[in-house]
């Protein structure tokens, strides 16, 4: 933390709308200011404080400088005015998780002498200054210590000049990419049609209806020829129909009904790019040694921790998930095509989350090859997928944030609404409360007449009683006299008793027996005389009672005539009469009470009336008691559940608007995120999040400057792919239009995957290479191990060939039977990337959209593949004639790259050249034939002239040629083309026209 003395006050200019956001920003939370003067006020005070956080965020692309400034509660966004004088408020938000973890790590804190605010630019004080280059310098050194404090090193020239390379790569392929879609040709669409089919209002996503044949893939950018500023992103080619989804919302209005779209640079994935190349700079990658590794190539030693995969992994395969848990820097896990590379990748991000509680990035340079990956992690890994809904495959939408952050924000209003369905009644609640009190009060009145009404009962008994209570008290005296002589008289006479019983016992003793019969005799007459004295007393106590009954009986007879006392008893009796009635409506409203807050408070059911139809004193003071207690406790919890009410409703109703808080604890508590490299630095909702571990699958088909975007977010990186595949831009490609560039080595850098040039320089220490695969045929295996990986790649499974079509699992029909005119090559109608000329094959096409119709009609699933465009379009056409189903059509063909990673049962390839010069064009870039072939799980078809193919002027490709030939010939099949043609035709003529599944 550093804090900066701005020298003079510092003055805000709110942006346009700022205010009625505001407002509305306060309406929804009451955390967040509602006007510019609480924005104000808030920043004052912090200013008077410790100072003002502040972070300074670097300027994106095209945007001035600007930075942020933090409250308790929200965060402000500042840029600099036109003048570069003051500073416009931009927009107020509130604090999301790694808002208050930035702050945590580093920030300045700002104070000035002063800070104020004017309605528009013009009020801008003359003289006022905005500091932005203090701030700015201030920034830096606080990044420097940052960075010096995680242990990166100052840059050596070496790394100095690595980055500059960076740099130019990504300005050289900037500009490229620009002039190559600037040549392409424009798309021609014949009508639009917005989401939902509502003709007005704004839309982010319109379907357009192409005329012809066109160009356009998922996944690219294009923009409208007519306005260029209108931008989007290809998310579905289906048939004839291209969606695409804008970058902002478009008015129907704004769109031409028919016009044209044209490819255009994503300009995000440069700037990304450039980002990731200005945090290594400044030092401030996750892992502070990533230069260190990827520059000078120097690692750290791996620990030799164990860990257990939750399922059976192979040796290498063991191998590399046990190294990428421990590597520290950085890993690369070659595999070739059915090795296992997603398993070792799915068990790999597991045990980094079970066993050692990290945050794991997944990351590729497509939204499918991040997708493929996702499908096998573990139920139990909490997974969040980063990116588009429309670009996302369907493997992948179940895990999208929105996705989530909606089911989260259903189960919120779920669950608010559960809590809050009991307040439903609390209205009710309160009205009967107030009903309560009130009857309380009345059942108090009517227990307080009940005992004065007792009272009065009691003294005009007394009165008429007064006559005869002399006389009766003065028998209850004698009674209690007389009583107690006669218990003492009776006591003597037993002991008497007793004592004779054990003399008599006695009195037979020789010596003294004499003496003992004289003294049973004394205590026989003293026996005697105690029963006469106590038979008398009994006499006496008998009269006493009579007498004081029939006092008694005149003192109750008196009483019970008496005309006061039977006024006195006839008014508590209509007393009590009244109180039982106020009793029962106490009762009433209690039980209403309990039916209204039921599920909110437990409220005592009030006690059972007695069964007399009149209750006692006694009990009615008890009644009232409990309905005091209850009243008590009722007006202590009654304003906490009005409270509780109103913040269930405001959270109830803040549910919809709470997106960005729902998505930030998202993104906070899952275990793995996955995103393409571009979006890991992109997406707004992965600002400021750190990963443990960042997972690149498909390496070997991702650049460096692609790569390094998302291990500059993670501590250590394992980098998972096959530079045997298709890298970023082919040679062939860089030949085409890379000869402007002035650097060999960038040429040379482009042409090449991070995996490939990495591969040879990182210890073998931080390699591991899978070598299992338990995909493709071992025919087909067998030659792929040998013609691209030296004959280590192993086959650890059989399958029994059950294709009624095909002899073996490896077949390549041959065009060179055919006549000129039929097999030879013809020029493609549509240009190939980067605008090269393109190929088509009409023989091998209808060869290929044969077969095509015949495995859409077979179980198992089936793809062609061919390297030329035109050759795709032209293959589509035919199709089209064929089967009824356009979605395969477009699914199931595709060139090399678009199967990249994928996998289908069988497999249909053409190479498409035919010529008499031997001319292959950029097939000579053999990595094209691997891709493709290694792509069959059960069957690889494949046409093409071996007149042509092996007398290709590429010594490469015709070796290639020849090893294949010599394998088919002694492990697989090469067929003649008329014979394949013949057997189709017999086919379709005995099961019809072939309407697709």
């Amino acid at each position: 933390m550093r804090t900066l003395m701005l020298p003079r006050p510092i003055v805000l200019v709110p942006g346009k709308n700022l205010p009625g956001k505001l407002r509305t920003a306060a309406r929804d939370d009451p955390r967040m200011p509602g006007d510019v003067g609480q924005v104000l006020r808030k920043l004052v005070e912090l200013n008077n404080g410790s100072g003002i956080p502040a972070t300074v965020p670097a300027p994106k692309q095209g945007q001035d400088w600007g930075w942020f400034a933090y409250t308790p509660d929200y965060k402000i966004r500042l840029f600099l005015t036109r003048d570069r004088d003051a500073y416009m408020i931009a927009f107020v938000a509130s604090l999301r998780h790694d808002d208050h973890q930035r702050l945590a790590e580093s920030c300045l804190k700002l104070r000035a002498p002063g800070w104020t605010a004017v309605p528009s630019p013009p009020q801008i004080p003359h003289g006022s200054a905005a500091y932005a280059r203090e701030i700015a310098y201030a920034w830096k050194q606080l990044e420097a210590e940052r960075a010096a404090a995680r242990g990166s090193a100052p840059l050596t020239s070496h790394q100095t000049g690595f980055l500059d390379m960076l740099d130019e790569m990504i300005d050289a392929t900037e500009t490229i990419s620009r002039n190559q879609t600037e040549k392409s040709s424009a798309a021609l669409y014949r009508a639009k049609h917005s989401t939902g089919e509502q003709r007005f209002g704004l839309h982010s996503v319109y379907r357009f209806d192409m005329a012809g044949e066109h160009e356009l893939g998922e996944g690219k950018y294009v923009h409208h020829v007519e306005q260029p500023d209108i931008k989007g992103q290809v998310t579905r080619v289906s048939g004839g129909t291209v969606t695409v989804k804008f970058d902002v919302p478009i008015d129907w209005d704004a769109l031409p009904q028919v016009g044209e779209l044209r490819e255009t640079p994503n300009a995000t994935v440069f700037r990304t790019q450039r980002e990731s190349v200005e945090l290594l700079r400044a030092g401030g990658s996750e892992n502070p040694h990533l230069l260190r590794t990827v520059v000078d190539h120097r690692v750290r030693p791996i620990p030799g921790r164990s860990f257990t995969p939750n399922e059976p992994l192979d040796a290498e395969q063991r191998l590399a998930f046990t190294k990428a848990l421990n590597v520290e820097d950085l890993l690369l896990v070659h595999g070739p095509p059915g090795t296992g590379k997603t398993r070792t990748i799915s068990q790999t991000a597991r045990s980094a989350v079970h066993d050692l509680g990290q945050k794991v990035l997944i990351s590729s340079h497509s939204n499918r090859a991040v997708d493929n990956v996702l499908a096998t992690l573990p139920n139990d890994v909490e997974v969040i997928r980063v990116g588009y809904r429309e670009a996302v495959t369907p493997e992948g939408r179940a895990y999208l944030l929105e996705n989530r952050e909606a089911e989260l924000r259903e189960r919120v209003r779920v669950a608010a609404a559960m809590k809050l369905e009991p307040y439903g009644h609390l209205a009710t609640a309160e009205a009967w409360v107030s009903e309560f009190n009130a009857r309380t009060d009345r059942l108090n009145a009517a227990a307080g007449l009940v005992a004065n009404a007792g009272k009065a009962v009691a003294a005009r008994t007394a009165a008429a009683a007064s006559p005869y209570q002399p006389q009766i008290e003065q028998c209850e005296r004698e009674i209690a006299s007389a009583s107690g002589r006669l218990a003492r008289v009776r006591a003597r006479q037993k002991r008497t008793a007793t004592w004779r019983s054990e003399v008599e016992a006695r009195a037979g003793n020789p010596l003294i027996g004499w003496m003992l019969r004289f003294v049973v005799a004394v205590l026989a007459r003293m026996e005697s005389s105690a029963e006469g004295r106590g038979d008398r007393i009994d006499t006496e106590l008998h009269e006493l009672e009579t007498l004081h009954a029939e006092a008694a009986a005149a003192r109750d007879q008196a009483v019970a005539t008496d005309a006061g006392v039977i006024e006195a008893r006839q008014r508590r009796a209509a007393c009590e009469r009244e109180g039982q009635g106020d009793w029962r409506e106490v009762r009433k409203a209690a039980e209403a009470l309990c039916t209204a807050l039921r599920g909110l408070i437990a409220v005592d059911h009030p006690p059972r009336p007695p069964e007399q139809p009149a209750v006692e004193d006694t009990d009615l003071r008890a009644a009232a008691t409990w309905a005091g207690t209850q009243r008590e406790r009722l007006q202590r919890e009654l304003p906490l559940l009005r409270g509780r009410r109103d913040l269930l409703t405001r959270w109830h109703a803040a549910v919809d608007s709470a997106k960005d808080q729902l998505n930030g604890e998202l993104i906070r508590y899952a275990d793995v995120i996955a995103a393409t490299c571009t979006g890991s630095a992109s997406r707004p909702e992965l600002s400021g999040v750190e990963f443990d571990l960042a997972v690149i699958d498909e390496a070997g088909q991702i650049g460096i400057t692609d790569v390094l975007v998302p291990l500059t977010r993670a501590r250590r990186g394992v980098l998972v792919g096959d530079h045997q595949q298709l890298p970023p831009f082919l040679d062939t490609e860089v030949d085409a239009w890379g000869a402007g560039l002035r650097n060999p080595q960038i040429r040379t850098m482009l042409s090449k995957s991070a995996l490939e040039i990495l591969t040879g320089a990182l210890p073998p220490s931080n390699q591991v290479s899978l070598i299992r695969q338990r995909r493709m045929p071992e025919v087909l295996a067998d030659f792929i191990s040998r013609s691209f990986y030296q004959s280590r790649l192993q086959t650890e499974h059989a399958r029994p060939h059950r294709d009624p079509l095909m002899q073996t699992p490896m077949t390549l029909i041959d065009t060179s039977g055919l006549p000129p005119h039929r097999r030879f090559e013809q020029p493609g109608k549509v240009r190939e990337r980067w605008a090269a000329s393109g190929s088509a094959n009409d023989a091998e096409a209808e060869m290929l959209a044969g077969l095509a119709a015949y495995y859409h009609d077979q179980p198992g699933d089936w793809c062609v593949i061919v390297p030329y465009r035109a050759q795709l379009q032209l293959i589509r056409a035919k199709l089209r004639r064929l089967i009824s189903d356009p979605e395969a059509i477009e699914r199931d063909t595709g060139t090399v790259d678009a199967f990249q990673g994928g996998e289908r049962e069988v497999v249909l390839y053409g190479f498409t050249r035919s010529n008499k010069a031997g001319r292959v064009g950029f097939l000579r870039e053999l990595r094209r034939v691997n891709v493709a072939f290694t792509r069959a799980r059960s069957q690889l078809i494949i046409t093409g002239d071996l007149s042509t193919l092996s007398r290709s002027t590429d010594p490469g490709f015709r070796d290639l040629m020849e090893d294949l030939q010599l394998h088919l010939n002694s492990r697989g099949d090469i067929r003649p083309y008329r014979e394949i043609e013949a057997l189709l035709k017999d086919l379709r003529g005995e099961g019809g026209a072939h309407g697709g599944r």
